[in-house]
């Protein structure tokens, strides 16, 4: 005669679905800070203003912006590129940034502005870029925030398993 034994599937409970959606969601962010493939090494060259204009501030109850359009050009390997910004001109965390008082200067032709370019595709470029210095704070704080998280899951996971155990 044998011993038939019960076999039982274990159903993910609400640590595991817990866990899970906070694993899940480290993942989302450090794929957005850091840029899923993004692995270009961009290099800052000098541009130049060749055109700017204002086109008014745009003022909410909150916010006041100045939107512009930037006619520039900037020079990699002796090869002259040239491009255009549009939009909300930045006053602060971008090298290119200006105040309210300053932005009168942008639309001086021959106004310097540090350009990032991919050195594998030069004509790729920004003005206001992700590959700046100053963000690099950043990226190492989401880094910190996710090991942080990553440390909870693995200690609260299994007293959460425990406290929540689905029969």
């Amino acid at each position: 005669m044998s011993l038939h034994t019960h076999k039982t599937r274990n159903r993910p409970g609400p640590a595991d679905v817990l866990c899970a959606l906070l694993a899940a969601g480290i993942a989302v962010g450090l794929a957005a800070v850091f840029g899923l493939g993004d692995g270009a090494s961009w290099q800052v060259t000098q541009g130049i203003v060749d055109s700017a204009h204002r086109f008014g501030p745009a003022s909410t109850a909150l916010i006041t912006s100045q939107l512009v359009r930037v006619e520039y050009h900037y020079q990699v390997g002796g090869q002259q590129y040239a491009d255009s910004w549009e939009g909300d001109w930045p006053n602060a965390y971008s090298p290119n940034a200006l105040t309210k008082q300053e932005i009168g200067a942008l639309s001086r032709p021959g106004f310097p502005l540090l350009v990032w370019y991919d050195p594998s595709n030069p004509a790729q470029n920004q003005l206001h870029s992700e590959h700046v210095p100053s963000n690099r704070l950043w990226r190492y704080s989401v880094c910190v925030v996710s090991l942080c998280g990553w440390a909870l899951i693995l200690w609260v996971y299994p007293h959460l398993k425990a406290r929540w155990r689905v029969e």
